[in-house]
């Protein structure tokens, strides 16, 4: 390959076939990570040199939240054909949607008031589920998962990994975790209690509590962030195809800050062509709408841009290879030990 000398905003041409590219920015559970299979259809709206490229897919999947994390890296390993696909031995909660759904698969549900419902819907799920929970925290908060997540070695390879584009011979996607916040800067993020509580009550109990604290949860802890805005100049180019599902419980906020207000001249923001994700804090939302309606931040390149600005629809919870029947068929079909305090039917292979 040659190196063109010509600089064209933040990203340095390559000559070489349009990669294809999904980045999974709050990959959650691993629940969207073969979410660009069900965007395919939406290719057509881009040139034809992209869609119909045949370079095999690349899938960047971002996580921060460190009771994930053993998780999505297990399950990216079984999405390489490296390991068979890790035992789910708990709710993969990540919203008040899917929290629901797993209530309601596992007699959770009440009659009760909207704020009463929930407290005793979770409180029901961490009841059902507290061995495997507190398991999971053990696992999770051990201090060689801690020093695995958090080096900057791992992490860094990771990276670097989006500067080889795949070509794999037989056409196979490949998958890579980087276990990281994203962020407009290089950094850490602070993740307090409330943000990690997948498996716990609302308004927990100090009994509850207790138990967690006792099996290694912390009421805070740090994850490394990574500046994403560099990291999308230094691996992509225009001619790539690239898939960006963003939904970061509002850090989507500095990062369109430094892409669209701060930053223009990069143009990074012509590094994406698809764009899907959840906009938090609705006023914060209508000042881009407002920032977009008066030319204050680019229109030239921002087609994947405007549909998040504008559009009112929900980010898709589950791919179509992981709905949350799908998700739980480990458990399902694995019955708790004797002496549990699980209680479901449950059916042998």
């Amino acid at each position: 390959m040659s190196l063109s000398s010509e600089l064209k905003g933040c990203w340095t041409t390559v000559e070489r076939p349009p990669r294809r590219v999904y980045i999974d920015a709050g990959a959650n559970w691993a629940n969207t990570l073969r979410l660009y299979r069900d965007e395919l259809h939406k290719l057509s709206r881009f040139p034809v040199e992209r869609s119909t490229s045949s370079q095999p897919w690349e899938i960047y999947a971002f996580e921060a939240s460190p009771v994930i994390q053993p998780f999505v890296e297990d399950f990216v390993k079984h999405l390489n054909g490296l390991a068979p696909r890790p035992a789910l031995l708990v709710p993969p909660i990540g919203s008040s949607r899917s929290h629901a759904q797993y209530s309601s698969m596992f007699n959770c549900t009440s009659t009760a008031s909207y704020g009463v419902r929930k407290v005793v819907m979770f409180q029901c799920l961490f009841d059902r589920f507290e061995r495997h929970i507190l398991n999971h925290i053990r696992s999770a908060f051990s201090n060689e998962s801690t020093a695995f997540f958090q080096s900057p070695r791992l992490i860094e390879k990771r990276l670097k990994e989006a500067l080889e584009p795949n070509n794999d011979p037989a056409g196979r996607p490949r998958y890579t975790f980087i276990p990281a916040a994203i962020g407009s800067q290089n950094g850490w993020l602070d993740i307090k209690w409330s943000a990690m509580q997948q498996f716990f009550p609302l308004r927990t109990s100090w009994s509850t509590l207790r138990r967690a604290r006792a099996a290694g949860m912390p009421l805070r802890a740090k994850v490394r962030s990574i500046d994403f805005v560099q990291w999308l100049c230094d691996s992509f180019q225009p001619s790539d195809h690239v898939v960006l599902k963003l939904d970061i419980e509002g850090g989507e906020h500095s990062i369109l800050t430094r892409m669209l207000l701060s930053e223009p001249s990069l143009r990074s923001y012509e590094l994406v062509d698809l764009f899907t994700g959840e906009c938090h804090s609705q006023g914060r939302c209508k000042t881009w709408r407002r920032h977009y309606k008066n030319g204050t931040i680019p229109h030239k390149g921002m087609t994947a841009f405007r549909a998040f600005l504008f559009s009112k629809s929900v980010i898709p919870e589950w791919d179509n290879y992981s709905r949350p029947a799908d998700q739980l068929v480990p458990i399902a079909s694995s019955c708790p030990p004797a002496g549990s305090n699980l209680e479901w039917p449950c059916r042998t292979p």
